[in-house]
């Protein structure tokens, strides 16, 4: 095991001493680290983590092998999970290829409960949306996700936005691909107020200068009035536009001194807010039915977000990650009508794979 190990959120090495294992409690792990670090007793990952995959199968020796077992069982009985002395998945200390994904997007566009809603559909479905990749959760997330989901979907309590300065993390899942390739998906959201400005991301959002693919979220309140001049359509809300895109690209590019190269996906959040949706059946079918269903999908939402206003969004996105790495994409965390329906009631998430699929799609190397 290496002497130091990347935490991909602070983007800061620790020992491997100070990476440690997090059992499933029923609570967010991330509340049970204070200012001093990891809550008292946890235990060293070295001690407690699960072999890499495959491992034990390149034992050498009967003896040794069957050693290897009894040590891996130990380890994985007490269901332990990697954390930084911040609180955060270390996702390199587990057993399969990290991808990261940045989750931006304007004040209000629902971030938070977008990472919910994505989480709530691995957690039911067991795959990502109708791709053919199977999904799962790390275990010392899955009761805290569960008491929220009740909380939003059954109870129509709404998730609080993230204060400003505030990372909430996401989630993190593991991934297993049709050719059998294994990855660990970790999602990072970055509050709107972050992202106004290229010295706030290095302040809090540093884990966007190695993110494997960025999606950025749009809320359809705050897109432009087509009758006034820089006033969102809702009075109020934080208006969508291409500054927000340049300052992902300039954050990126001042950091690493190269042209951002990562997917870009720009989703429509609250996408039940726009009625006039062309109608478009999901397939259930081969990988290739799927991949054309997303790239149609992507000019559907293109063409939307021309109608609605965006051009300049769709161009500053084009022109700053590149039309190979651009796509678009439209999501509801809640899935509400929202001509009929209050808060609370039959909700659930619609299409929020959509633009994680995208982005593995065209990120996975």
């Amino acid at each position: 095991m290496t002497e130091t190990m990347l935490c991909r959120h602070c983007l800061k090495d620790y020992p491997t001493s100070q990476i440690v294992g997090v059992q499933a409690t029923g609570i967010d792990p991330q509340t049970l680290f204070g200012t001093d670090g990891p809550p008292e007793g946890a235990p060293p990952w070295s001690e407690v983590g699960s072999s890499p995959t495959d491992a034990v199968g390149k034992s050498a020796w009967w003896r040794k092998k069957r050693r290897a077992l009894d040590d891996a069982a130990t380890k994985m009985g007490g269901g332990y999970d990697p954390y930084c002395p911040k609180g955060h998945v270390v996702i390199d200390a587990l057993a399969d290829k990290p991808f990261v994904i940045t989750i931006a997007g304007n004040v209000g566009a629902a971030k938070s409960t977008y990472l919910l809603a994505v989480a709530a559909e691995i957690y039911t479905a067991g795959r990502l949306g109708i791709t053919s990749t199977v999904a799962s959760l790390l275990p010392s997330q899955v009761d805290p996700l569960k008491q929220k989901l009740v909380s939003v979907y059954n109870d129509g309590q709404p998730l609080p936005p993230t204060p400003e300065g505030e990372i909430h993390e996401g989630y993190v899942a593991r991934l297993q691909f049709e050719n059998g390739e294994r990855r660990s998906l970790a999602l990072y959201d970055v509050p709107g107020e972050v992202i106004r400005s290229v010295q706030k991301v290095a302040q809090s959002g540093r884990f966007l200068y190695t993110s494997d693919a960025i999606i950025l979220l749009l809320d359809p309140d705050g897109f432009p009035d087509p009758n006034a001049f820089l006033k969102p359509a809702v009075e109020g809300v934080e208006m969508a536009g291409p500054q927000m895109v340049h300052n992902l690209a300039d954050g990126i590019e001042q950091a690493t001194g190269q042209r951002v190269k990562v997917p870009f996906i720009v989703a429509i959040s609250k996408s039940d807010k726009i009625v006039d949706w062309p109608a478009h059946a999901a397939p259930i079918g081969f990988p290739a039915e799927v991949q054309k269903y997303l790239e149609d999908e992507s000019d559907i939402v293109r063409n939307m977000l021309v109608a609605q206003g965006l051009e300049p969004v769709v161009t500053a996105a084009l022109s700053r990650f590149g039309a190979e790495r651009t796509r678009f994409a439209r999501v509801s965390a809640l899935g509400m009508d929202y001509e009929h329906l209050g808060y609370g009631g039959s909700m659930k998430p619609d299409g929020c794979w959509r633009p994680i699929a995208l982005a593995l799609l065209l990120g996975r190397v």
